[in-house]
């Protein structure tokens, strides 16, 4: 059986676990910030290598635009990290993951994270499509259907935040 401790005790615990909360949200911000840095660098240098190879591109063909539409992803995976780390960092600040305006965060997210891969594909279609003359074009493929499964996943968490806060909001009216 279970022994009621002090408040002292729960104070105690509780402080732990928002200290912990703090900790880990700036080890992930800070995580998050750096590989977003290491991508937006090899954007860069993708960048530089498009330019200085001068890679003649065939835009009749999907693997000819592969360059581009990886260099697309990497720019909207930087961003989208970029975002995520702000995320963190105000978990970090308000030392729960309870708090208004996170869900609604961690819901934008989720298309966000749909469309950094998606778009530059769609774009990629878009143009193999304007340059050959005939329609080519893939709304859903593997990788867009597992990112929206994804997407929906990452949707349904910050519904699960938005619950979250709202019964901690609401116990906190009740002490």
């Amino acid at each position: 059986m279970r022994s009621i401790g002090t408040d002292e005790d729960e104070g105690a615990a509780m402080s732990d676990i928002r200290e912990k909360i703090k900790t880990s949200s700036t080890v992930v911000f800070v995580l998050l910030l750096l590989i977003a840095g290491v991508l937006f660098a090899v954007s860069l240098l993708n960048i530089g290598r498009i330019v200085t190879e001068s890679v003649d591109i065939d835009h009749t063909v999907n693997g000819g635009l592969r360059p581009y539409t990886v260099l697309g992803i990497q720019m909207l995976l930087a961003a989208l990290l970029v975002y995520v780390a702000l995320i963190f960092r105000r978990i970090g600040k308000e030392e729960t993951p309870f708090f208004p305006g996170l869900s609604r965060r961690v819901k934008l997210a989720a298309p966000f994270l749909f469309l950094a891969f998606a778009l530059p594909r769609w774009v990629a279609y878009a143009v193999i499509s304007v340059s050959s003359g005939k329609l080519t074009y893939v709304i859903f493929d593997e990788i867009s259907v597992i990112l929206l499964a994804v997407a929906v996943i990452v949707f349904c968490i910050g519904h699960i935040l938005e619950y979250g806060w709202r019964l901690q909001d609401e116990n906190n009216e009740i002490i």
